[in-house]
Parts: C-alpha cells; structure tokens; sequence
C-alpha cells in the first residue's frame, strides 16, 4: 500500500523528503517520495522549496500515480495540503509528526480509513494505521469523546488492547482443550476442526478470531504479545483451515493479514526446476509400479511403447467422441485439454518421466470411464460423471493423507483446483512467473492443512496440476 507523511512546515517537508530518498537509495529501493505544499515556488521561499513547485495539473498526475496500485510513488508528505477531499484509499499509513488539535486530528487521521482490496492477493485493507511522533491519543479521545460530559471519556491504551487480546486468546484456546498446538500436523486440524458443531460455531470462532488478527496486526511485535505467539499461530491456522476459499461469499471471512499470514506461511520457499526434453517409454519396471499404486493398466497394450505412442492412441479415440453427437459435451473438452497438455510436458528426470505416464494412464482410464457413460446413457451419463480432475486430485491425496480424513481430503482437492483455476493461464507452466505462481499457490493450499511436509506429496500434486490445468 502507499503512506502519507504529515509534517511541521513546509521545510519540514523538504528536510523529510531529503531524508527518506537518501534512505531508500542507500537500500537500493526502487520506491519514490513526494512533497505537496501549498505556494511553492513564491518570492519569499528558497531553493529548498521552488523545486517542488508544479501546476495543479501535475499535482493531479501526481495524486494519480499514488492511488494507484503499483506505481513507485509510495510516499507522500504534506503539512497543510490534503486536509479534506483527498480520497486515497490504497494509502494504508500515516505518520504523524505534526501537532493537530481535534476535528482537524480527526479529518486528518481518516484520510488512511477507507476499505480496500489488494487485486493481487485479495487480501482486504479493514483499518488504516497512524503512526504518532507527538502524542496526540488525548487529542483524539476528546475529539471523539460523547457529547455528555459526564459520561468517561475515551483512552488510546495499546497495553489495554494487549490485555483484551490475551483474554479473548485464553478464551479461544479453550475450545481446543487437550490438543497439542505446539506441533500442528494434519491431524492437530483435523482434531480442531471436530470441535466445531457446525457452520454456526465456525462463524462465531471467525468473529472472535478478527478480534484477536486486529490486535496483532497493529501491535506486534510488542515484547508482550512474543510469548503468546505459540497460541495464535495455533488459532491462525485452525483459522485458515476451516475458511471457504471464496471468501467473497461472505463478509465475516477475509484473508489473512500481512503479518498473520507471514506467520502462518513461515520458512515457505519457492522451487524452480528447468525440465530437459527426453523420451518416455513405458517398460514393464515402470507398469508395474504404476499398478501397485492401483492403476488399472492392459499390459498387452502399452508395453515398450514411447509416451508419443500412448498419446496418438489416446487422441485417436477422443477424436471419434468429439466427432459424434456429443462432441461438445464438457467432459470430453475437459479430457482433450489433459491430453494438449501432455504432450507440452517436458521430462526433467526418471522420476518425473514415471508421473508423466502415470498421468497418461490416469487420462487413458478416465476415457474409458467417459466412453462407456456415453455408449450407455449417452449424453445424460456424462452429465452424471465427476470433474476428472477432482477425482484424480481426490485419488492423490487418498495416496498421502490420514484414512480417518475424508472430509479433509475433499477440502483440500477443492481448494487446490479452485485456486489453481484463479492462477492458471493458458501456457503458465512454460513461464517462469506462472510457473511460481501455481507452485506458490499449491504450497499454500497444501500448507492451510498441515500437509505440506507430507513427503511427496507436492511434488505428485504439482506434476498433475501441471499436466492437467
């Protein structure tokens, strides 16, 4: 988000803005900074000041490049200017190091109040920060303090935040009594989400859990809130795990914040891999294997023939399906758009050449499936099959997961095919930005429920995300 930078005067401002380049040139930034006062360029101010005399035309552009998301603009320090009308709702901070007395505080301080929404991340901006140099929290309890004189006027405490925070923590710890939150696995959530009763009693956790993010947002990291960092790590992920992944269909829930997420995200890491181009053979070691895994394979069919072999084969029976009356249907799109994937895909090493063929008997098992709907029930018994990559993704997961965690697992699966639908382009995988984003998203996915040091099992969902999305 972008910060505004309230000052003293208008050489305030100039000596501010000396600073804050110098600081972010000597870290390499790329960020800018930006004086708005008023009359600049008059007869009776200096260099100091004329440099930053413009138009109001270019004030405007000015103003522009900060409201929007992206621009190297970042800060803007004022001293007067902007006072009211100035509508910027992607400014998410403010300092403060200017004395302001009551309504003037209050009209300054709401400039970083309004709502907005990261169009990267989605994550939501509920509340502006203000930073404050001076000591204006008795200024604003009075400017906000109720008209009747008698009634206790308010107080800017931070260790009173702190003190409700910890009480509506140990309250929250609660409900998850006896289950070890000091090493949270799949099956510490699983656990923690049977505590729930229903949707009811996960929307009045969430409504206490923004409380709790509120605080820690702003505070941390205050020396007190340091020992309870176990507890709401713990809450934040039973949090997360429990939240839907549209979050646009309701208000109560939203993403995590910066800090919360970092949290709950910690010692992450992105994997590049540079595949080579090789050639797949299907030999009887490698059928063999796949059928231990539960794939229903004919050897007499595939054996010692090359992936592009399998593939033609693939591809000449979808072709008849799409030829024929219900070439049209969705599954059948669906099964074609697998295949043009697979034949991009590029082969780094033995293992990953054994999860191409996998894949490619997964895909030759589900026409078969899709073929046999069609010649019984035609068009009405492909409406009836599932989303192939939902029950590729489900099988997967059954493979790595608990037993006693169906509804995890179905969880999950929908979680990582709607997000990686949000990510997904069309040519992502041969992009390293796409590329990133996708493994970015899935280790996200897989970390929300604990299973992200589940050995193999990113690797096995990402190689079907990348042949099949």
């Amino acid at each position: 988000m972008k910060a505004q930078i309230v000052v003293y005067d208008r050489y305030a401002c100039s000596d501010y803005y000396n600073a804050l380049t110098a600081q972010l040139a000597a870290r390499g930034s790329s960020d800018e900074a930006a004086v708005v006062i008023s009359s600049a360029g008059s007869k009776d101010d200096d260099e100091s000041l004329t440099r930053f005399k413009r138009t109001e035309a270019d004030d405007e552009k000015l103003l522009k490049r900060f409201r929007t998301f992206g621009d190297p603009l970042k800060f803007l320090i004022v001293t007067a200017k902007l006072g009211t009308g100035f509508d910027a709702p992607i400014e998410g901070v403010m300092y403060l190091d200017k004395p302001l007395k009551e309504h003037t505080l209050f009209q300054t301080i709401t400039r970083t109040n309004r709502t907005w929404r990261n169009p990267v991340t989605g994550q939501d901006k509920r509340y502006g920060i203000v930073v404050d140099y001076v000591g204006l929290g008795a200024g604003f309890a009075r400017a906000m303090s109720p008209a009747n004189p008698d009634q206790k006027k308010s107080q800017i405490d931070l260790d009173g935040l702190i003190d409700q925070f910890e009480g509506e923590l140990d309250v929250a710890m609660l409900r998850f009594a006896g289950i070890d939150h000091a090493n949270v696995t799949t099956q510490t959530l699983l656990d923690a989400q049977n505590r729930f009763n229903d949707d009811k009693d996960q929307e009045k956790f969430a409504t206490q859990f923004q409380l709790l993010e509120g605080v820690w947002e702003v505070a941390w990291p205050h020396e007190r809130l340091r020992p309870l960092r176990p507890q709401y790590r713990f809450i934040s992920q039973v949090y997360a795990s429990i939240t839907p992944v549209d979050t646009q269909a309701s208000l109560l829930w939203h993403r995590l914040g910066a800090k919360t997420l970092a949290l709950v995200h910690s010692h992450m890491s992105d994997i590049n891999v540079t595949p080579a181009q090789s050639v797949i053979v299907a030999d009887a070691s490698t059928i063999q294997r796949l059928i231990d895994e539960g794939l229903e394979i004919d050897i007499t069919e595939v054996e010692d023939k090359t992936a592009d072999e399998i593939i033609d084969s693939i591809a000449e029976r979808l072709e008849k399906r799409l030829e024929g009356d219900n070439g049209d249907h969705q599954v059948w799109k669906s099964l074609g758009e697998r295949l043009d994937k697979l034949r991009e895909a590029t082969i780094a090493s033995a293992e990953e050449s054994i999860d191409v063929m996998r894949s490619l008997f997964e895909l030759a098992h589900d026409v078969t499936v899709a073929e046999n709907a069609e010649d019984t029930d035609g068009a009405e018994g492909l409406n009836l099959l599932p989303d192939p990559n939902v029950g590729a993704l489900t099988q997967i997961f059954r493979e790595y997961v608990p037993d006693d965690a169906p509804a995890m697992i179905g969880q999950v699966v929908n979680d990582v095919d709607t997000i990686v639908k949000q990510v997904a382009y069309d040519g992502w995988a041969q992009t390293h930005k796409g590329d990133m984003a996708v493994r970015r998203e899935l280790r996200n996915a897989l970390r929300k429920y604990q299973m992200h040091n589940t050995p193999g099992l990113f690797d096995r969902a990402y190689e079907y995300v990348k042949a099949n999305y």
